[in-house]
């Protein structure tokens, strides 16, 4: 599967968001942050605000779950799977819509994006 150019730094944004507490934008702006992590913190909140359920429902499983800890090797891939088969749906679904979650918050980051 081809790598995107942003994936590992949206995945980031993601799992900061979750380790955060999944602040509103009104906490966002109240909490002491460098301008770089507000603006990541407010493009994920933009992000899953604007997400549908399934694509909501898939990021907060894979991307949310244990934040604080660090990520091991094919961590991520186990759930895609344990999410697909919860949710009776194909991988590549999941693969598609994880996605769409991180293309769509690199676009409300500014990032120049790749796929």
């Amino acid at each position: 599967m081809r790598k995107d150019n942003c994936r590992d730094y949206v995945v980031a944004a993601f799992r900061l968001y979750a380790q955060s507490g999944e602040p509103s934008v009104e906490q966002i702006e109240l909490m002491q942050l460098t301008a770089a992590e507000r603006l990541d913190l407010l493009a994920v909140a933009s992000t899953m605000a604007s997400l549908d359920d399934d694509c909501n429902k898939a990021v907060r499983y894979i991307y949310f779950y244990n934040p604080s800890a660090g990520l091991h090797k094919g961590e991520i891939s186990k759930r895609i799977t344990k999410f697909a088969l919860i949710n009776h749906c194909d991988e590549s679904t999941v693969y598609r819509l994880l996605k769409f979650a991180r293309w769509i918050c690199a676009r409300n980051r500014g990032l120049n994006i790749i796929l």
